[in-house]
């Protein structure tokens, strides 16, 4: 809220004890707690200014308290995590006289975002309330075990099979209490946990774990010289799921030296993974009171199994099934003599579509009754202070259909010319209009654009320095959370360079977005976005950034 001198968020001014706040104007009075539960003092507030002599009397009453006495000029939460990413990969191959060829892998990655909060309060603790907060972790590991084999039978016919063996591994810690706890104040009107981002209690804290295991096969036939034909199996089960089977089929036709068609047919599975299915987060965003006017309120994503979650629809998640057919020509000539070693002209253009039955996503915003509150605490689950809650859902199904063009072509004597296009167009042919609203459709069917290109030129300058260059486009996307804006279509340019310094080291320097192009405003007037100083979407496909400069180095290691 703003009060012509000072800056309160809602969030924040329930914390520091203001309330009655009306279209951004502070009036009435000042919430004030007794430590002892008993009568406390009105204290009206006139021009986003408490009554002096009303004030004083809560500040020399050691049994009364209000955040006046700590932040008379409002916070701001800052939140944020530290975070670390490991991964190992090892394995051995080898082959046979016979040609018989076999890969023996394993791999292991952890994933730690350690979060942490400051600047902020538990106001129901009141006085004895920390200003930073440990909320808590998540940690997600995988480990990957696969055996491959490959084994030629003739000239015609490929075959391949192999076996996979995977662990996941998602655990919440729970964070330090007063990041969670209800304090004494909570009764007197006190907003309870670490503001901003609650804690992870006890009832979001847990470790899940899952395996599954495969074993899948791969063949490829070539009955005539312009003609090859494949087909694969996959059989894999899921500890939480079950077992699932899937194929692919595929054909690839030369009509002549410069033209192929190509096509495929295919089934497809996913199966939520165990963080998906157990994830429990709180933040404070915006949301919209009974009159329409933006608030600031706890908003939560929480398991759909979870009995909250229960009372508004929410049951246990299934795996994702999906149909695919690809369809496509392909068209190679050669436009510089063969012996030149310089890469032929090549154009592939493929339509592509997809059903998906079960797609899972998170659920429209709901809101729990008083009755259905008083009903889960009956049960000893406290969820007052989950005020708007979302969680996973996938009652519902898509078709998704477009086109990809590709076109690489040699120029200025080992340079390249590369034209990619994509078209993309998502359809939600059903769903469950208790689940998901309009909003949550618009972002599905219009949320990414449907039109995506660039070009690209590279070329060796000499035969230790190239250059890149490349122009993207993004067409336009629509955001229902911010007054169902579009956004325009934009342009980005890319420049990048190389230079190999011998021995297998290379450098590369390069400039993203060189022309230093941002998103769209959001439109002021028409949502929360410019409230809280947010000028872009939340959905940009290119980010906010601007122009980004970067330097890396690399080494081959078998040069």
């Amino acid at each position: 809220m703003w009060d012509g001198t000072n800056y309160y968020t809602k969030s924040e001014a329930e914390a520091l004890g203001i309330v009655d706040g009306v279209n951004g104007n502070l009036v009435a009075t000042l919430l004030v707690g007794n430590m002892s539960g008993g009568d406390v003092p009105v204290v009206p507030i006139s021009c986003s200014v408490p009554d002096a002599a009303a004030l004083r009397q809560v500040f020399d009453d050691p049994n009364l308290f209000t955040f006046q006495e700590l932040f008379p000029g409002g916070f701001t939460p800052r939140f944020g995590a530290d975070t670390e990413d490991r991964a190992f990969l090892a394995g051995i191959k080898g082959s046979t006289q016979s040609l018989l060829t076999w890969d023996l892998s394993a791999s292991y990655g952890r994933h730690h975002s350690d979060f942490f909060i400051f600047n902020t309060v538990n106001a129901s603790l009141g006085p004895n309330t920390p200003t930073e907060f440990n909320p808590g972790d998540y940690i997600q590991t995988d480990t990957n075990f696969n055996f491959d084999v490959t084994y030629p039978f003739s000239e015609e016919f490929f075959f391949a099979a192999g076996l996979e063996y995977r662990t996941e591994n998602f655990e919440v810690v729970p964070g330090q209490r007063e990041s969670f706890e209800i304090g004494s104040l909570a009764s007197q009107g006190f907003s309870s946990a670490s503001n901003g981002f609650p804690g992870f209690g006890d009832i979001a804290a847990g470790n899940w774990s899952r395996y599954n295991w495969a074993i899948y096969g791969d063949a490829e036939f070539s009955p005539q010289e312009n003609w090859l034909l494949g087909a694969a199996l996959r059989f894999e089960n899921f500890e939480d799921f079950g077992a699932t089977t899937n194929f692919k089929v595929a054909t690839n036709i030369g009509l002549n030296e410069n033209v192929n068609v190509r096509g495929s047919f295919s089934t497809g599975f996913r199966a939520p993974t165990p963080g998906q299915q157990n994830a429990f987060n709180v933040t404070t965003e915006f949301g919209e009171d009974d009159n329409g006017n933006f608030i600031l309120v706890n908003r939560g994503t929480i398991p759909s199994i979870h009995p909250a979650a229960a009372l508004v629809g929410g049951e246990g998640l299934k795996p994702e099934k999906s149909v695919n057919i690809s369809a496509g020509l392909i068209f190679t000539k050669h436009v510089y003599p063969v012996d030149t070693n310089i890469a032929p002209l090549n154009v592939t253009i493929d339509y592509f579509n997809i059903s998906v039955k079960d797609r899972m996503t998170t659920s429209s915003d709901k809101a729990l009754t008083s009755q259905q509150i008083d009903q889960l605490e009956a049960t000893g689950i406290n969820a007052r202070n989950l005020q708007e809650f979302a969680f996973f859902t996938n009652d519902f199904e898509t078709k998704t259909q477009g086109i990809d063009f590709v076109l690489t072509a040699p120029v200025w004597c080992y340079g390249e010319l590369s034209v990619a296009y994509n078209y993309t167009n998502t359809e939600v042919t059903k769903y469950d209009s208790n689940l998901l609203d309009e909003q949550r459709i618009t972002l599905l069917e219009k949320g990414l654009p449907r039109h995506r290109g660039n070009l690209t030129l590279s070329k060796p300058i000499t035969p230790y320095w190239s250059a890149l260059g490349r122009v993207n486009y993004y067409g336009s996307w629509d955001e229902w959370s911010v007054g169902h804006q579009v956004f325009g279509d934009a342009f980005l340019v890319d420049l990048e360079s190389s230079l190999s310094i011998g021995n297998g080291m290379t450098i590369t320097a390069g400039i993203q977005n060189i022309l230093d192009v941002e998103p769209d405003n959001i439109e002021e007037g028409v949502n929360p976005g410019p409230i809280v100083g947010r000028p872009f979407g939340e959905y940009s496909p290119y980010g906010f950034g601007g122009t980004f400069l970067y330097a890396k180095a690399s080494y081959n290691f078998s040069y």
